[in-house]
């Protein structure tokens, strides 16, 4: 083996273009195979740092009238909690916000509120101090807090008298005992918190709606984990917390009437199961296609290697006739190929760090940069599988070819005219074209899906907008004192030099945050049947829709008599009245909303929007006046002159002087939501087209290189054919004929898959089919148009040939 690899080593040192030309088609596919898959190890693959994650589920209730996957309720815990046989033990973790007092200084931290067992059920002590425990849930207990080593670190400054300290959360003190350890985050998969509280102080971090939902039996706002008993099964608790759930549906109908529970493992809940899928899928596509230039180069790498060891054909004979068996030639043969792609691994491996760091480079703004895109043990692994497979594919059927050899007929160096249309060269090229084809058709359709995207109607006018939020709760602010804050605040920020309108919203759009409450029409009861359905909403001052320049369609506007001492009103978009009433009139209709019998009467119907992402489907929405249904965190919405960016400070520091205590956040204008609304489009857009390009390159230096080695081959007869009176251009057109036939049954093949395989690709597309026939006659018509160009360089030389020269050659 020894002699084998030193004489490998040899024979490509005396090749350096083939060697390096080799090498870089290996790093290529293998760099970008690892990359993509070093992604899906961080998302997917990783075992959460906790005792015996196998025996952690976390629970979630289903509802048959609202599809996906929900939280749990707080009341319908603690009755899970109660009643189950099955787990050792249940733990909710809700994440909040919550303001740090420090001095005058105000900040705002992102923890969560835990049961007191979490970190007992998840098995992680404390790194310092101690963790929560049971006595910390008591009603009266002490407020206590865990923090994370991040803001031990970073805000507190590593300080070893951390224990004791007390943090000023929420105008209330907070006792730390205990840090957790470096790289902890819970169940949670993307930012840590900063710290953790038991549920005790629910009352001081909860405020408003906040702290009502926390107390529903309906609002599913809770996420929830359990750790199962010994021996028990995952199906088996499953089976056993049905009765608890039928239970509860009977004893509270209006609340759980149709609702059951639903358990998953721990692994797959750390991401919101719901986007989980989506989240997999995008992987897979990523990782499928970067697989596709690791066979495209694979098929490359095997038509050189042909080529090549059509060159070598002498030398082999002469090792044969020398006194080597066929078995030593192919061996030597596949410690040459192993040994490239051994280099072309290796490389690609590095490179893959790169390329790496240059796929996180392009996450969305405010993406959490904690998570872990480590080359560790696994990825490198799968760098070397994908290193060893590259070289069984690319190296095993060139070296038998090789190895077969003619003996005879070399060493009197008879050579043959062409090689048959389809020889396996070829049958590799046509590979390699229906290949790129698919590659280059998902590409096509994420560009046509990113146009799509940069030219749809919002239905509502994002341009020059800054957003401003400002929480009131907890403040001091009732109704009353909230709206009289709102009215200076407007006069206070139409006053600013370029402001042209200011409006005031509990929702902001294209944030991916979709509160949502239960309408039911009058006349429908508490049933299963017509209990209503979960809808989204937005609490708006009179004037906002007009501002937004949201169209309306019937009825009338909110305006100032729109209040407590007025009929309860709303106003609802075309789905919500198409899906409530079909076919009928909505004005005049009234609804409930759920906990309350209170009617509320439909004043106008507006146009559909796309306010919670650009590609979803319009969904039932309502809008209720913001002087009628108190909603004390809402967001003050301001039009400029110019560009928004450039005012967002100036705003917020003119809204803050109003009252310092209040807490205004979230500073930004909307083209930042729809920049980042935008940005799995782009981006997509961006990463497949740079593959499709890269599989188009390779394609077409795989085509240019059998085409050349094919009029290498034909010299001879090409130079007859000259000699007795053959034109240039019949020459040029035969070659380009037999390059043709070979682009075109790849092409034909490529578009055949790529339609049966571009269905999968239906979710991540905006407004355009998978099937677009723009894009796939724009993609035959590239690659036909490359194929015919990297024909056409060889077959004008073969129109060069001098006859007299290729005859005296042979």
């Amino acid at each position: 083996m020894h002699h084998d690899l030193r004489f490998a080593a040899r024979t490509l040192a005396k090749s350096p273009g083939f060697t390096l030309l080799a090498i870089a088609m290996v790093a290529l596919g293998v760099s970008a195979s690892t990359a993509c898959f070093s992604f899906l190890n961080a998302f997917f693959l990783q075992t959460p740092p906790f005792a015996r994650p196998h025996e952690i589920v976390s629970l979630h209730t289903v509802d048959e009238k609202n599809p996906g996957l929900m939280a749990l309720s707080t009341p319908n815990f603690e009755d899970y909690r109660r009643d189950n046989t099955v787990f050792t033990g249940m733990a909710l973790h809700l994440s909040l916000g919550a303001r740090l007092t420090e001095g005058e200084k105000n900040s705002y931290l992102f923890g969560q509120m835990v049961s007191a067992n979490y970190f007992e059920l998840l098995g992680v002590p404390a790194a310092l101090g101690r963790a929560l425990n049971r006595a910390d849930d008591a009603e009266n207990a002490a407020a206590v807090v865990v923090v994370s080593d991040n803001f031990w670190q970073t805000r507190l400054g590593g300080a070893a008298d951390v224990l004791g300290r007390t943090l000023l959360l929420e105008g209330e003190p907070f006792v730390i005992v205990g840090v957790m350890p470096r790289g902890f985050k819970g169940v949670n998969f993307f930012e840590p918190p900063d710290f953790w509280a038991p549920t005790s102080v629910h009352r001081t971090l909860l405020k408003g709606q906040a702290l009502d939902f926390y107390q529903s039996r309906r609002a599913v706002s809770v996420p929830v984990f359990a750790r199962l008993k010994p021996g028990v099964t995952r199906a088996q608790a499953q089976q056993a917390l049905q009765p608890i759930a039928a239970e509860l549906a009977k004893a509270f109908p209006a609340d759980n009437a149709g609702r059951s529970v639903s358990l998953l493992p721990i692994t797959q809940s750390i991401i919101n199961p719901n986007f989980r899928a989506d989240l997999v899928k995008a992987g897979n596509l990523l990782l499928s296609l970067a697989g596709l230039i690791l066979l495209i180069a694979c098929a490359n790498l095997a038509n050189l290697l042909l080529a090549r060891a059509g060159g070598r054909q002498r030398e082999i004979a002469l090792r044969v006739a020398l006194g080597a068996s066929r078995a030593q030639v192919v061996r030597q043969l596949l410690t040459e190929h192993f040994l490239l792609a051994a280099l072309g691994g290796g490389a690609g491996i590095v490179l893959a760090g790169w390329i790496r760091d240059l796929l996180w480079a392009l996450r969305p703004q405010g993406f959490p940069t904690t998570v872990n895109i480590a080359l560790d043990a696994r990825v490198i692994a799968f760098g070397l599988g994908a290193t060893l497979l590259t070289g069984l594919l690319f190296g095993l059927l060139p070296a038998l070819s090789a190895a077969r050899v003619d003996l005879m007929a070399v060493l009197k160096r008879d050579r043959q005219g062409g090689s048959p249309l389809f020889s396996f060269r070829h049958m590799l090229v046509v590979a390699q074209v229906a290949l790129s084809v698919v590659a280059l058709v998902v590409a096509g359709l994420f560009v046509r899906s990113l146009q799509r995207a940069n030219t749809v109607d919002l239905g509502w006018d994002p341009r020059n907008l800054a957003l401003l939020s400002a929480n009131l709760v907890g403040r001091g602010y009732d109704q009353t004192r909230s709206l009289e804050f709102y009215r200076r605040a407007i006069e206070q920020l139409k006053s600013v030099p370029g402001v042209l309108d200011v409006s005031v919203s509990s929702r902001q759009f294209l944030t991916g945050v979709n509160p949502q409450r239960t309408i039911r029409p009058q006349g429908s009861d508490d049933s299963l049947r017509t209990r209503g359905k979960l809808m989204s909403y937005a609490c708006v001052l009179p004037g906002y829709l007009r501002f937004m320049n949201i169209g309306f369609i019937a009825g009338r506007d909110f305006t100032a008599d729109d209040d407590l001492q007025h009929p309860l009103v709303l106003i609802v978009n075309e789905t919500f009245a198409r899906q409530m009433w079909p076919g009928e009139d909505p004005l005049g209709k009234t609804v409930k909303l759920h906990g309350s019998e209170s009617l509320l009467q439909v004043v106008g119907v507006v146009r559909d929007i796309r306010d919670t992402e650009m590609r979803a489907d319009p969904a039932p929405f309502a809008y209720f006046p913001l002087q009628q249904t108190f909603h004390g965190n809402n967001v003050f919405h301001i039009r400029t002159a110019t560009d928004a960016n450039a005012l967002v400070t100036t705003l917020r520091q003119e809204l803050q002087s109003l009252d310092p205590a209040v807490d205004i956040f979230g500073a930004r204008s909307v083209d930042e939501s729809i920049r980042r609304a935008m940005w799995g489009p782009r981006t997509g857009a961006a990463l497949m087209s740079g593959f499709g390009l890269i599989a188009l390159f390779l394609a077409s230096l795989g085509i240019y290189a059998v085409m050349s080695q094919a009029v290498q081959q034909r010299t001879r007869e090409i130079g007859i054919r000259l000699a007795i009176g053959a034109q240039a251009h019949a020459v040029l057109r035969l070659i380009l004929q037999r390059g043709a036939l070979v682009a075109g049954a790849g092409l034909l093949a490529g578009l055949g898959v790529a339609l049966a395989c571009t269905s999968y690709l239906r979710t991540f597309l905006f407004e355009i089919e998978p099937t677009d026939p723009l894009t796939f006659a724009a993609i035959a018509v590239i690659l036909s148009a490359v194929a015919l160009f990297a024909c056409y360089v060889p077959a004008r030389r073969a129109t060069k040939v001098d006859p007299l020269v290729a005859l005296r050659a042979e």
